[in-house]
């Protein structure tokens, strides 16, 4: 029984350690350089900054050179010539009062916000579904690790109770329950071999590639995020002021306003300042003239009376549009409100979960200890000892699962505040064996 021993010490230092194994970090370079959706969301950055600098050129003065040049044929009842026309005028245009412009401005400035803080949600997202995709993989093959284990010291005793048996040192029902023992951990294994091979086409969805590199495993023990003294309400007050998607959303009311005020201000007068400068030698008809310059500076006003009631349709559609951004902002205010409580109760649970689970292991190892002596003793069947052992390594499975479960959950709290960054994702690398 010394080799059921020492298999369990083997298993317990292998499981998720590999010499040449990635790690999450290079894994979210890859995905954020790679992933569709956040492509997507930086051209529509870029797309919402291309329209706010459109709304400003209309604010400032806009300038036309034109040229025209004929050729007439002049004819009449006593003569007939042909001469060459030409005309160039210059012209700008500068907006003086246009209230509509000014606030279609401000409305596009506050777009742009909207689409940078989705952009930067969506960054938070993406990370926190790479790491849970890569501990799922994590998981799975933990559990394989541990069937195979199991598996291989099955056959091992399987074999030795056979012979023992052939020699009447062993009794037949021990021989049938490593017999039944191992057809049932066959299955298991590939059960388990199909679950790796599903987290794994999981995580490569979002990578973009198959990954079949080994993955780095969690240290045993690392420092948790200290919590203390930072309650449930700090989180929720931090995360409902920094949660991206809510300063989106607030964003996206104030877009609204703007467009409000952009549309009533169309039953207000625009005025604006035209410098032209003219010279042509083109007369009524193209007649010919002699050469002539002009310059004229003019200011316009523009009183708007009567537009069949379209600019009241218009306000009526941005205060609808106003109304339904400020409902969807309070049902994710509501919901983030929710989610950040829920992530902070895992995490403050994860963190006593894995201190019981680490004293859960030590109680297994002491159980199996004893339970190998008995067998020694004659007072415990070797059906007992591997039952104690696969206890021990379910719990040491356990251990590390509840890790997984507080990186991720750690990781989300980040996310719905709006604390996320680099050095978020520095951080949940640094707990992976090098």
């Amino acid at each position: 029984m010394k080799k059921l021993h020492y298999a369990l010490l083997v298993t317990t230092l292998i499981i998720g350690q590999s010499a040449h194994a990635v790690d999450l970090l290079t894994l979210h370079e890859e995905t954020l350089s790679s992933s569709p959706s956040i492509a997507s969301s930086a051209a529509d950055v870029e797309m919402s900054r291309a329209r706010a600098r459109q709304s400003l050129g209309d604010l400032l003065p806009q300038v036309s050179l034109t040229a025209k040049g004929t050729i007439t044929h002049y004819e009449t009842a006593t003569t007939e010539e042909d001469y060459n026309g030409k005309r160039y005028q210059l012209s700008l245009t500068q907006e003086l009062f246009n209230k509509a412009k000014y606030n279609d401005k401000k409305a596009s400035d506050k777009r742009v916000e909207e689409a940078e803080e989705y952009y930067l949600a969506l960054v938070a997202t993406v990370s926190v579904d790479l790491l849970d995709r890569y501990t799922a993989v994590l998981a799975a093959e933990d559990v394989l690790e541990q069937i195979t284990s199991e598996k291989k010291l099955t056959v091992s005793e399987l074999e030795s109770q056979k012979s023992k048996y052939e020699r009447q040192l062993a009794l037949l029902t021990d021989v049938l329950d490593l017999e039944a023992r191992f057809d049932r951990l066959v299955a298991e294994e590939i059960a388990a071999e199909n679950a790796v091979a599903v987290a794994r086409a999981s995580l490569g969805e979002l990578v973009g590639y198959d990954v079949t590199t080994s993955l780095s495993g969690f240290r045993e023990t690392f420092d948790y995020a200290p919590l203390e003294g930072l309650d449930k309400d700090y989180w929720v007050s931090q995360g409902l002021r920094f949660n991206h998607q809510l300063k989106g959303l607030r964003s996206k009311i104030q877009a609204s306003e703007e467009s409000i005020k952009s549309a009533t201000a169309a039953h207000l007068p625009t005025l604006y300042l035209q410098l032209t400068s003219s010279r042509s030698n083109i007369g009524y008809e193209n007649a010919l003239t002699s050469e002539y310059e002009s310059n004229v500076a003019s200011i316009n006003l523009n009183v708007p009376l009567y537009s069949g009631g379209k600019t009241n349709a218009r306000v009526n559609q941005m205060e609808a549009d106003f109304n339904r951004n400020s409902a969807a902002y309070e049902e994710k205010r509501r919901q983030i409100s929710k989610n950040i409580q829920e992530a902070y109760l895992n995490v403050s649970a994860n963190v006593v979960s894995i201190k019981a689970s680490a004293k859960a292991i030590e109680s297994a190892k002491k159980s199996f200890d004893a339970m190998e002596k008995g067998y020694k003793y004659g007072t415990a069947t070797v059906i007992e000892v591997l039952d104690a052992r696969r206890e021990v390594l379910k719990q040491q499975i356990e251990y590390r699962k509840k890790q997984y479960d507080y990186a991720v959950n750690y990781l989300n709290l980040l996310s719905l505040t709006g604390q996320f960054n680099n050095e978020s994702i520095n951080q949940v690398n640094s707990w992976l064996e090098k």
